[in-house]
């Protein structure tokens, strides 16, 4: 589903380029649970940007179930991007004046799909997840794990190709991260959503079926890694 090839990405800096990325190749396949590991500082973020289709100026190359989108324009990359992906957040990123349901109906309504369309799937979704008694609250009056999961609903309510999750448990305690990451497995091997998780946190890694670290713009894969 998801090819690079020795994809090199720049920053300029003043008089001086950082060499963010280097010579990056990476193979995820439809089902695929992979982590992607490395500090604070490493191109993870960089490096999601592009998968993401949220950069296209990189040199190498991408191909999304077979085809270059390295010469996309950014209306045909935006539009890929509203269809094939859901992202989730460390800090959920939901809109605090919208109900949980009403949070999980964007990305349908994004697409141009009805108001009660977006309300039936975005229950489905959220009864996947395990809160759909929450659909009509806010979302401060729920716990930080709630949350997630309600950001987790909004990531697959529109069926995408692959979900990123940015430090997906960054923002929970240990006991409400191992749920979330079961919730993860769960929809993996269930549903074989595709997920690509990046953390700097390798204990909740288990279930991921490929695991690669980052170090310096380097990617490698590797089952564990020591800092």
């Amino acid at each position: 589903m998801i090819e690079l090839v020795k994809i090199n990405k720049f920053y300029n800096a003043g008089e001086n380029k950082l060499h963010v990325l280097k010579d990056v190749c990476l193979d995820i396949d439809n089902g695929d649970f992979v982590a992607i590991m490395g500090e604070s500082g490493s191109g993870k973020s960089t490096l999601i940007n592009i998968l993401g289709f949220l950069d296209k100026n990189f040199s190498g190359t991408y191909k999304f179930n077979g085809v270059e989108i390295g010469k996309f324009s950014d209306n045909k990359l935006s539009q890929l991007r509203n269809e094939a992906v859901g992202f989730i957040f460390q800090q959920f990123q939901l809109i605090q004046n919208y109900s949980i349901a009403e949070n999980v109906e964007l990305p349908l309504l994004y697409q141009g799909k009805s108001y009660k369309y977006a309300r039936e799937q975005a229950i489905k979704a959220l009864d996947m997840v395990g809160i759909a008694n929450q659909a009509d609250k806010r979302p401060k009056q729920l716990s930080g794990g709630q949350q997630q999961r309600a950001a987790i609903a909004r990531a697959i309510v529109h069926n995408p190709k692959f979900i990123i999750a940015d430090e997906p448990t960054g923002a929970l305690d240990s006991q409400t991260s191992r749920e979330i990451i079961q919730l993860f497995n769960e929809l993996n091997s269930k549903l074989k959503i595709t997920i690509i998780m990046v953390t700097h946190d390798k204990n909740i890694t288990y279930g991921c079926n490929k695991k690669y670290f980052m170090l310096d713009g380097v990617l490698q894969e590797r089952e564990n890694y020591e800092v």
